[in-house]
């Protein structure tokens, strides 16, 4: 501890701008580690971790001042020296390697999200979302559990896209209109193929949550879009599309959450026609909103009536399967 405590203490002590103590830290911690890997040095490898956590604070520090002191490729230097480090002391086995793995891995978390936020703050959802995608994409080609990382990643996007949504245009990661798109295949693609989770009683529980929070970011999604562009009146009819869309996918490839999050939808759109939008229609839009939601209705109820008999079945079966996990004693 003492050897990174100085190294940084000399740096900071330089009269050099901020940019460049960065770059140093970040390049002295890929060299100690080159370093440590040559001599086979457990404690420089150590003194490579401590000083590229310097760099991070430094650029942590650059954010919350919110002053550009850096450039935006620079900003990404102890991301690039944690991916580095991770990439050697990975191949480390054994106790003495565990703590600095995982303070490298917390660092190159911390310091990609700080990168992205100096970097592309109006891009933080949709990058973050692809990050966290290319994570589970990899575990998944691997046939591993989904890395901490990549959830903490998909949190982040999700934390950024709601202060878009609470804070408008006033937000720092407003800066285009379909932001968010990223997190929203995100989370359906994760919802349709269920990805493995670490072994914690919260990440088991956690994967049955996802189809219900894929159906919910992407109904707020799309109705803030639908919103901007035509203003309220015009939820209903999506609701009422999206509805339909949720019922007949969980009917086709037997997804229960999306047939129920489907009629709750269907039932809002309802509800907001009834009582909300009838009162600003005029006498014709009126009837024509009435038969198109009695029109849309039936063709569910058709459609719904097409797949009844397979539909029992499932849920029969799926009541048989529950019995013969809980035998009563």
């Amino acid at each position: 501890m003492f050897v990174p405590l100085l190294f940084i203490r000399v740096v900071g002590a330089q009269d050099w701008d901020t940019a460049t103590q960065i770059a140093v830290l970040a390049g002295a911690a890929v060299g100690f580690v080159g370093l440590a890997r040559a001599t086979k040095s457990h404690r420089l490898e150590i003194t490579s971790t401590f000083l590229n956590v310097g760099s991070l604070l430094m650029v942590l520090g650059v954010l919350l001042n919110e002053q550009q002191l850096i450039s935006k490729s620079l900003s990404f230097a102890p991301a690039a020296a944690a991916a580095t480090i991770l990439g050697i002391v990975a191949f480390r086995r054994g106790p003495e390697g565990l703590p600095q793995l995982v303070i490298t891995r917390a660092t190159l978390f911390v310091a990609w999200a700080a990168a992205l936020l100096v970097a592309f703050p109006e891009g933080f959802i949709d990058v973050m979302a692809l990050s966290a995608g290319a994570a589970f994409a990899v575990a998944w080609w691997r046939k591993a559990a989904a890395p901490v990382d990549a959830w903490g990643w998909m949190l982040a996007s999700l934390l950024a896209f709601a202060h878009v949504l609470i804070e408008g245009n006033g937000s720092r990661f407003h800066g285009y209109t379909f932001e968010g798109i990223a997190l929203v295949a995100l989370l359906a693609a994760i919802a349709l193929v269920t990805p493995k989770v670490p072994k914690s009683k919260f990440f088991e529980d956690f994967p049955k949550l996802l189809p219900w929070l894929a159906c919910l970011v992407f109904t707020v999604w799309s109705t803030h879009l639908v919103v901007d562009f035509m203003g309220w009146k015009a939820v209903a009819v999506l609701w009422t599309i999206l509805g339909f869309g949720l019922v007949s996918m969980g009917l086709i490839l037997n997804r229960v959450t999306s047939r129920q999050a489907g009629f709750i939808l269907l039932t809002l759109a309802l509800l907001k026609l009834f009582f909300v939008d009838v009162w600003d229609f005029t006498t014709f839009m009126r009837v024509i909103s009435f038969i198109a939601l009695g029109l849309a209705l039936v063709v569910l109820g058709l459609f719904y009536h097409r797949f009844a008999p397979a539909l029992k079945r499932l849920i029969e079966e799926e009541f048989s399967t529950k019995g013969d996990e809980n035998p009563s004693d």
